[in-house]
């Protein structure tokens, strides 16, 4: 094993590649849309440490507390975070549904 993989082996979030799934800028011209997205994301990212979904580099961010530099990619994510992330999370975003209610039945095995 190379130097780098070895280094990473212990954090199931380091050595992914770097998939963004959202980023609070985004919001910035939106009004009052930065709030909103820092909250709407600090609460994703609660439900997601909950359900055990983000790795340390999520717990880390999300310790930090969310700010308008903030985003969420797959390094934050554990590989079963990133597997519902990846694909839902832009079908959850145009749903306008809760992220409980939404992501919920996805992790049902």
């Amino acid at each position: 094993m190379d130097a780098s993989k070895r280094k990473n082996a212990g954090n199931p979030g380091e050595g992914k590649r770097l998939k963004l799934y959202d980023r609070i800028a985004w919001y910035a011209d939106e009004g009052n849309g930065t709030a909103r997205a820092i909250e709407r994301m600090t609460l994703l990212m609660k439900w997601l440490d909950a359900k055990g979904l983000l790795s340390d580099i999520g717990k880390a961010e999300l310790e930090a507390g969310i700010n308008e530099d903030s985003v969420l990619n797959a390094p934050m994510l554990t590989d079963r975070g990133d597997e519902v992330v990846g694909t839902h999370y832009m079908e959850w975003v145009r749903s306008g549904k809760g992220f409980e209610t939404f992501f919920t039945p996805f992790l049902k095995d």
